[in-house]
C-alpha cells in the first residue's frame, strides 16, 4: 500500500510541476510588452486632428461615435502586444476586458467594434484615405507622415 501511494504521489507531483511550468510559460508570454512607441494617428485634414486623450478614450469605448456629422472609423491592429500597450496605457483595460466590453456593446447597443487590420500598413492607408478614421500603430511603421497627423504618442 505504501508503494502504491508513493507511485501515485510521484504522479501527482509531476502533474503539479507540469502545471506550474505551463502557467509560467503562459504568464511570460502574456507579460511580453510592445517594444517601442505606440502612436495614435488620424487624417491630417480630418476633424479628429485636435482630439484629447479623453476623446480618444471615448472613441475607443464607443461613447463618441460621430464627429462633424460623420461616423468615426475605428481601426486597430491584430498585433496583441501593440494592442495591449495601447489599451493598458490609454483605455485602462486589458485586451480580454476590452474584447468583453465590445461584445456587450455589440449585443446591448448594436455597436460594431473597431475594424481589426492584419497589418499596420493597412491602418496607415485607411487613415490617409478616410477623413474620419483613427488608428494606432507602432511608431517605427510610419515611414511617410504625409496625410497623417500623430495625435498621441505612448512611450
Amino acid at each position: 500500500m505504501g508503494i502504491s501511494l508513493l507511485i501515485g504521489g510521484k504522479a501527482v507531483m509531476k502533474m503539479r510541476i507540469l502545471t506550474v511550468c505551463m502557467a509560467a510559460c503562459l504568464l511570460s508570454a502574456a507579460c511580453e510588452t510592445f517594444a517601442g512607441d505606440v502612436i495614435v494617428i488620424v487624417n491630417e485634414k480630418g476633424p479628429l486632428v485636435n482630439i484629447s486623450d479623453k476623446d480618444i478614450q471615448e472613441i475607443y469605448l464607443g461613447e463618441k461615435k460621430i464627429i462633424g456629422g460623420d461616423k468615426i472609423i475605428l481601426l486597430e491592429p491584430k498585433d496583441s502586444k501593440l494592442k495591449e500597450a495601447f489599451l493598458s496605457s490609454l483605455i485602462k483595460m486589458s485586451v480580454k476586458d476590452y474584447r468583453i466590453y465590445w461584445i456587450y456593446k455589440l449585443f446591448q447597443e448594436g455597436l460594431a467594434p473597431p475594424e481589426s487590420k492584419e497589418s499596420q500598413q493597412e491602418i496607415i492607408d485607411k487613415v490617409k484615405k478616410e477623413l474620419n478614421a483613427i488608428g494606432y500603430i507602432g511608431r517605427e511603421k510610419l515611414q511617410d507622415e504625409h496625410g497623417i497627423k500623430i495625435v498621441r504618442t505612448i512611450k
